[in-house]
């Protein structure tokens, strides 16, 4: 006979064990402590779980201490190393606005969904401009390629996004070429130090120089451009322009 096993923790849920863990500073206590006991009781009153896929150790203080120790071996790296893939997705989503988090998970605890969750951002004010040293390696690239590419267009009055079709705005040669961008469509860091030829360059817009590479990110996989024509072409779009 197979054993049950607890389901696995929801968004939700995740959410809310996140926003104690804020609370309690990242110290994680006991099962005894009365805020685990609290948050205990509640994942037990909520209806996200049918009653018969639950064990008689569903959501225990015990589990929401466990999960705790997940969240913080998430952020920290220290600790039980047992997180699940929920655990990552909620912090690297939320733990950076502790005031959204709560937000969310008042909500939540008021019975609505995250997707019935109407947020107010507060006004808020964010620390930049420290000097830092970062260490990157590059594939280098041939400043003159953009030029040409410019000049190899201009001559078959072919200046747009070969994805989106966009044109430049102005007719002044100064500034009219500065919404596009030159993206290979080898991908040049599996390349050796080698010969690109103008045809291995496409011209985009920066808006679709962007989503071709984070595209490429999701998917794991390189993509040329009729490939995400065809994957663009598939989605839903919001609007049509």
């Amino acid at each position: 006979m197979t054993s049950i096993k607890n389901p696995f923790w929801t968004k939700e849920e995740t959410i809310l064990a996140l926003d104690l863990y804020f609370d309690l500073n990242q110290n994680i206590p006991g099962p005894s402590n009365k805020k685990i006991i609290e948050l205990s009781k509640h994942l037990n009153k909520m209806t996200l779980h049918d009653i018969e896929k639950r064990t008689t150790k569903f959501r225990s203080p015990a589990s929401v201490v466990q999960k705790l120790h997940n969240i913080r071996f998430v952020a920290t790296g220290n600790g039980r190393k047992n997180h699940s893939n929920m655990d990552e997705i909620v912090w690297n989503e939320y733990s950076n606005n502790r005031m959204l988090i709560k937000q969310i998970a008042e909500n939540i605890k008021k019975g609505l969904s995250i997707n019935d969750n109407i947020i107010t951002y507060i006004n808020q004010n964010y620390i930049e401009g420290k000097e830092i040293i970062k260490q990157h390696k590059l594939h280098e690239r041939n400043i003159n390629i953009r030029k040409d590419k410019i000049k190899q267009l201009k001559a078959q009055d072919k200046i747009c996004c070969e994805i989106c079709g966009i044109k430049p705005y102005f007719h002044d040669d100064k500034i009219m070429y500065s919404i596009f961008e030159c993206h290979h469509i080898i991908l040049l860091s599996e390349r050796c130090e080698s010969i690109t030829h103008l045809d291995d360059i496409a011209f985009l817009c920066s808006n679709c120089h962007n989503l071709i590479h984070k595209i490429i990110t999701v998917e794991n996989r390189w993509f040329d451009i009729t490939g995400i024509k065809n994957y663009i072409k598939n989605k839903k779009v919001l609007f049509n322009p």
